[in-house]
């Protein structure tokens, strides 16, 4: 199944699974980096362990960048 074919996938839950990985893979990298703690991600077809000093802080998801704005310009 390709992206495509999960955006218009006709069980709601899995249309959006896309996004709640995405979530949950923002969510381990923050803990890891509040706790120094490493962990395991996929690189192409090899699994790659990082240390929790190489864990790069999440990038803010657009809508955060978007309020952000908001906020800066009121």
């Amino acid at each position: 199944m390709n992206m495509t074919d999960i955006s218009q996938a006709k069980d709601p839950d899995l249309r959006v699974a896309l996004q709640a990985i995405k979530r949950a893979s923002i969510a381990a990298r923050t803990v890891a980096l509040q706790t120094d703690t490493g962990i395991v991600i996929m690189q192409g077809a090899q699994l790659v362990r990082l240390s929790g000093q190489a864990i790069k802080p999440p990038m803010p998801s657009v809508s955060e960048s978007m309020k952000n704005q908001d906020i800066e310009h009121e």
